[in-house]
């Protein structure tokens, strides 16, 4: 079964671009989806940094993830049972934080706003993740369209 990834990113807490995809591949364990999430999100804040450098707008990229085997692989050159099925291509995440141009940290699943691309929500947890993303109900502030 394809697992669904999905990755929000957000310079100084404005949000400017979020994803919810299905995995491309058949992916066999949580820290290996969490990886794929990772190396995708990253992909997409490596876009935005190069942009924002033509720009002369300097930016830092900040992975947050909540899946600790996962961070751990970005900064882990050495060979992992959890890595044999994972295609060499998407270890590149590896040489950008060795580089400095990626910094991965750790956020309480609680905390991680993406989690609600990819799973059920209650009312409560959606309110909360429409809050981290800088979303509002317009039709509840009296905007027109």
């Amino acid at each position: 079964m394809k697992s669904t990834y999905g990755y929000v990113i957000q310079i100084e807490g404005s949000t400017i671009h979020w994803k919810s995809r299905r995995a491309s591949r058949v992916i066999t364990s949580t820290t290996e989806a969490e990886y794929h999430a990772l190396i995708k999100g990253a992909q997409q804040g490596l876009f935005y940094r190069s942009l924002f450098t033509e720009l002369r707008i300097p930016i830092r990229v900040t992975i947050k993830g909540d899946n600790q085997g996962s961070i751990k692989l970005t900064k882990n050159p050495e060979f992992h049972e959890r890595t044999i099925y994972i295609p060499l291509e998407e270890h590149f995440v590896r040489d950008e934080v060795e580089r400095g141009t990626i910094t991965v940290t750790w956020v309480p699943t609680n905390k991680q706003v993406a989690d609600g691309l990819t799973k059920p929500l209650t009312r409560e947890k959606h309110q909360r993740m429409l809050q981290s993303l800088g979303l509002r109900d317009v039709t509840e502030s009296g905007v027109r369209l």
